[in-house]
């Protein structure tokens, strides 16, 4: 438990030094300006994916997640339009799936933000705004927690702007 809670931490402090306040808030702006907010995350990104669209649908977002449930890729990925955004979520190796999807909507013009480990990542090339993120790894065991932290920040952020405009009415 110390090895594990000690790696977090450091991890929680890397996510802190490295994230700016800009792209919080050029990431929130981005979603609140969105028709529709699409999440994809699939293996070890799929719980951090289908809590971002928990929390953005007790936001009233229209948010909805691309699972590919029942070979349903291509159908969910056909509902994707300009005007929508897209949060991608993948870590080494990258789902094909993950990649493909952003690789598509860019091509559509479709906005798009990353939460991926490494300057390196493939998702880069698609995002308007990436947050790479370092976890925590002990064992070969990959903790989730710095991601939920930026999700849970996102999802706070765009929850405060909502308010504030629905204060300023």
């Amino acid at each position: 438990m110390t090895i594990f809670s000690q790696a977090n931490s450091q991890a929680l402090h890397q996510l802190a030094e490295q994230t700016t306040n800009e792209q919080i808030n050029e990431a929130a702006k981005i979603l609140k300006e969105a028709n529709n907010i699409f999440i994809i995350g699939l293996k070890r990104s799929f719980s951090a994916a289908c809590y971002l669209n928990y929390a953005l649908q007790h936001l009233d977002c229209r948010s909805f997640l691309i699972n590919g449930l029942g070979g349903m890729f291509d159908e969910q990925l056909n509902q994707v339009k300009e005007g929508d955004v897209v949060v991608a979520i993948s870590f080494s190796p990258y789902a094909a799936e993950t990649v493909n999807i952003s690789k598509v909507c860019a091509k559509k013009g479709v906005k798009q933000i990353s939460i991926t480990d490494s300057q390196i990542s493939p998702l880069l090339a698609f995002s308007d705004i990436a947050f790479v993120i370092k976890e925590a790894q002990v064992l070969g065991f990959r903790s989730q927690c710095s991601t939920m932290t930026l999700v849970q920040t996102l999802a706070i952020v765009l929850g405060l702007e909502k308010e504030k405009d629905k204060n300023t009415k």
